[in-house]
């Protein structure tokens, strides 16, 4: 403001709210100090749409997503207080509880106070309703705790505060008291301000925010001449554009040196983004010392971008494949970041989205679709005649492996190779299944298939299949008959045996999107092969079929090799009769591609292809699609179907059935454990099986091991005891026997750990294992949990039990009347003012759980744990920070298996040895009486 006059600055502070809290007002600080304000980028972008708005003469509908004590609050309070002094209003602040509406507007009453700007003679009054000036300007105040807030009376102001932390079920609803208050502002010189903090993924203020549009696009819609009524527009500041949120103290050298050694993966993408090593320090000590150590936590704090549901079935491209998205699992890896969280959304009307080229998407009215250009999201249901993203498909880094449960219980395993990718491809495209035969048909002029098919055949099922000639049809069929090609093709999920017979299922197998680049590659020349063709001279590659939904799939998957292609309906004529169906063509433009990248499987086809270099340029251009598309066609017709959101590390967006979307935002319960850990520790999972049986007590009183081979039995054991090892038995039983009943039961959770130990003969060092579980899920009652708890013990060599006692006191009475030996902690006493010895573990006290979790998590991070159990594995991704900052599981999921580990992990130095029980042969009675009758017949 330097080297204004009083007049300028008078002028501009009267158009500017930011200028009028720069100049005229005082505010109390951070520190409780007496101080000028300056604004920050925050408050100036809600100045420029305030001032945008009332310059335009448009009622201004603003929607802030803030981090957290950045003065968002204050500064909405003072436009509030500007624009009434400015113009005579009436205005309303609701907040999430009523003394915080009483605070924001004794802020309103403190402006009021101090301001010194010459408004004229406005002088405040205080009022049984609240406040009101002499130019006839009003405040009241109210809370959401209200659902008949702000019913009634007719208003130019109403500042919406926390607007997203309000109740979103039951009668005091945040939806309820917005339709309640909102018709009441006036549609003139008005302004609304719904500013909070994210809060989950649903509710008002998520719902309206991804409605909402920023100023550039505002300006846009208006100066295109679109009238859309009243728009919300949104403001939103990073928490790195805070010039506070950095160390005061310049990071020194060593520091730096020290930070550069640690940094993670999220760091270094701050800091390709510009992030300071200050700014850096600044977000490790919040995350330390007012985050309880979780990033996740500081995420909902403070956001870095202003980050809703697909079909089940919608295939999200990540590093394990192309997945459904409810298959998709928090730490898998796409292309634009990680996977933070995974949410099942319930049942609601799905809608099919179209583009011009055949890719589909099907998800909600409201879900975003990212739009070409970075134009920004449109919402599905307005989308028709936008030009969306498309994104290629990613497919596996790693081969596949199709597993499955056979006769009795074997367990089944199937490497998917190229070799079978080829032939499935083939059988997609020209096979049939009927009843147990398997057929496939080879046409006359390509009569180097055949013996190709032959030996693909042999090698694959060791047998040589039957071959017939047809007369008329000008086409080999090779077929073969067994029950065992109906189990297998049954078990792959390739045959269709919904009516009375058998038959082929036409699609692409779910196996197919799983398995990497080259084994795809084989599938789609073996079906190209079958079913397609191409044009003369290699001009356009085409491929045909009777079912729209397998050629978009195909279309997708080209799509991964950079081949471009069209889906449109055709009718095919043979014989004077008609095929109705869907054709792919691939245009010139592509068409070298397509040879280069996938090409046929027959010397004639490859051959037609060698042309395309050769076709003179009949003065058209070659097509080139590119990576957009417009979408042609949103159906009104909807279903209510399962859906299911994502939440992405980087990039609020992420490919689903190649049409890039937008995923969730500030969704409240991120994971808990490091991610990377747990995905590590998943892999190495995949190759461990474990051995699974019954425990069995003699009469000695010893244990002994009854494994079964059908996979049938109530234990899992990765690791029989071993010499020397230490070993502890942990357990957390269920609330009650009465919770075990119900939708969502509480369970028993019992496991057995080897403690880690250095083996100096091999030179590894073994990590802690969990070496023996209770087969998960079990719902068993006090009595049958203990004598899983003894058996475990005595056949780990008398191995010391920790429990949580607070629902195990039973328990623990009869493993003390078995002489099992239990783990004591010493606990400080008031009474008797020193310590005592207490059993196990007491969870539900806050410390003892958040000391055992912290040690889990740290164990986790550092990768000292060796768990082969999948549902131990599924539990620690589902268990999360909720938003007050206790660490639990998701909805609907469990946390009994975490809460045993971390018993047993804090326990872990007081594991006992094991050592194998000799036992001394009992001899005779009279064996010394036989001793010297048999010395004396010897002569002795």
């Amino acid at each position: 403001m330097r080297g204004k006059s009083d007049a300028e600055l008078a002028e501009m502070a009267l158009g500017s709210p930011a200028v009028h809290f720069a100049s005229c007002v005082t505010i109390h600080n951070k520190d409780n100090e007496v101080t000028r304000p300056v604004p920050n980028i925050l408050q100036l972008r809600m100045s420029e749409v305030y001032e945008l708005c009332m310059a335009l003469g448009v009622p201004c509908r603003m929607i802030v997503c803030k981090p957290r004590q950045v003065g968002c609050s204050t500064f909405a309070s003072h436009i509030c207080y500007h624009h009434g002094m400015r113009w005579r209003s009436a205005g309303i602040t609701i907040s999430d509880k009523s003394a915080n509406s009483q605070k924001l507007m004794m802020k309103v009453r403190d402006y009021g106070v101090v301001d010194r700007f010459p408004w004229g003679i406005r002088q405040l009054k205080d009022t049984s309703m609240g406040l009101s000036w002499t130019n006839g300007t009003r405040w009241e105040v109210d809370s959401a705790e209200n659902w008949k807030a702000g019913i009634g009376d007719t208003r130019q102001v109403f500042h919406s505060s926390e607007t997203a932390k309000w109740p979103k079920t039951g009668v005091k609803n945040d939806k309820r008291v917005m339709a309640a208050v909102l018709p009441s502002i006036s549609k003139g010189r008005s302004v609304v301000i719904a500013e909070s903090t994210p809060e989950g993924a649903n509710g008002w203020f998520y719902e309206t925010w991804q409605e909402a549009v920023d100023v550039d696009e505002f300006l846009e819609r208006r100066a295109s001449g679109v009238d859309s009524g009243i728009v919300w527009i949104k403001v939103f500041a990073a928490w790195f554009e805070f010039v506070e949120h950095q160390r005061k103290e310049k990071v020194k050298e060593h520091e730096r040196v020290e930070m550069e050694r640690s940094i993670t993966e999220r760091e270094v993408a701050l800091r390709e983004r510009g992030i300071s090593w200050e700014q850096l320090a600044w977000r490790r000590d919040m995350i330390r010392t007012e985050c309880g150590g979780s990033e996740d936590i500081f995420d909902e704090y403070y956001p870095e971008d202003d980050v809703r549901c697909l079909k089940h079935d919608t295939l999200v491209p990540t590093a394990r494949g192309m997945l459904p998205i409810s298959l998709v699992q928090v730490g898998d890896k796409l292309s634009n970041g990680t996977v933070v969280a995974v949410s099942k959304t319930g049942y609601r009307p799905v809608h099919e989205v179209e583009t011009s080229r055949g890719f589909r998407l099907e998800c909600t009215y409201d879900h975003r679709l990212k739009l070409a250009g970075g134009g920004g999201f449109v919402r599905a249901v307005d989308s028709v005649g936008s030009v969306v993203e498309l994104a290629a498909p990613i497919f596996s880094e790693e081969d596949y492996v199709h597993e499955w449960v056979g006769p009795a219980g074997v367990q089944c395993r199937l490497p998917i190779t190229e070799d079978w990718a080829r032939f499935i491809g083939y059988y997609e495209g020209d096979g049939s299944f009927y009843k147990n035969q398997l057929s496939l048909v080879v046409g006359s002029k390509d009569e180097d298939m055949k013996p190709l098919l032959l030996d693909l055949w042999l090698r694959l099922f060791g047998t040589i299949p039957q071959e017939r000639k047809f007369k008329h049809a000008r086409c080999h069929e090779l077929r073969a008959a067994s029950s065992d090609y109906a189990a297998l093709f049954d078990a792959l999920g390739l045959t269709d045996t919904s009516g009375e017979w058998r038959k082929r299922k036409v699609g692409v197998p779910e196996f197919i999107w799983r398995c990497p680049k080259p084994v795809v590659r084989e599938f789609l020349r073996g079906l190209f092969e079958a079913d397609g063709h191409v044009r003369s001279r290699g001009t356009a590659v085409q491929f045909f079929s009777k079912h729209k939904r397998f050629c978009q799939d195909v279309l997708l998957l080209l799509l991964g090799f950079g081949v471009h292609g069209k889906l449109r309906p055709v009718t095919a004529k043979l014989k004077g009769k008609e095929y109705p169906g869907w054709q792919i063509v691939i245009y010139k433009g592509y068409v070298g591609r397509y040879f280069e990248k996938i090409g046929f499987l027959s010397a004639r086809k490859q051959a037609e292809g060698n042309g395309r270099f050769h076709v003179k340029n009949n003065g058209r251009k070659s097509e080139v699609l590119g990576m957009e598309d417009e979408v042609v066609r949103y159906s009104e017709q909807a279903e209510e179907r399962e859906v299911w959101d994502l939440t992405m590390s980087n990039k609020p967006e992420f490919c689903a059935n190649g049409i890039m979307v937008h995923n969730c935002f500030a969704v409240s319960g991120r994971p808990a454990f490091d991610v990377e850990a747990l995905m590590a520790m998943e892999k190495r999972a995949r190759g461990i099986s474990a051995s699974t049986g019954h425990l069995v007590m003699q009469e000695s009183g010893s244990v002994s091991w009854s494994p079964r081979s059908d996979g049938g039995g109530d234990i899992q054991v990765w690791e029989e005891p071993r010499e020397g090892c230490r070993y502890l038995v942990a357990c957390d039983p269920a609330t009650g026997e009465d919770q075990t009943t119900g939708k969502n039961p509480d369970r028993t959770s019992i496991g057995v750990w080897r403690q880690g130990y250095f083996d100096p003969v091999t030179g590894i060092d073994h990590r802690t294992r969990l070496v023996a579980r209770v087969r998960s899920p079990f719902f068993g009652a006090g009595d049958e949990v203990a004598g899983h708890i003894m058996r475990l013990s005595r056949w780990y060599g008398g191995a010391i039990v920790v429990i949580e006692v607070n629902m195990g006191i039973h328990v623990v009475d009869r493993c003390k009347e078995a002489g099992i030996p239990l783990y004591m902690r010493k606990v400080p006493s008031a009474r008797i003012g020193s310590e005592v010895m207490q059993y196990g573990y007491k969870l539900r006290d806050p410390e003892q759980r958040r000391q055992a979790v912290d040690a889990l998590r740290v164990a986790i991070r550092e990768q000292a744990l060796d768990i082969a159990c999948m549902d131990w594995i599924h539990e620690a991704k589902m268990f999360v920070v909720a938003k007050n900052g206790r660490e639990e599981a998701r909805g609907g999921e469990h946390d009994d298996d975490i809460l045993m580990s971390a018993m047993a992990w804090y326990s872990m130095t007081s594991a006992t040895e094991y050592r194998r029980t000799v036992r001394k042969r009992k001899l005779p009675s009279d064996y010394h009486s036989w001793k010297r009758i048999g010395s004396a017949s010897r002569g002795w």
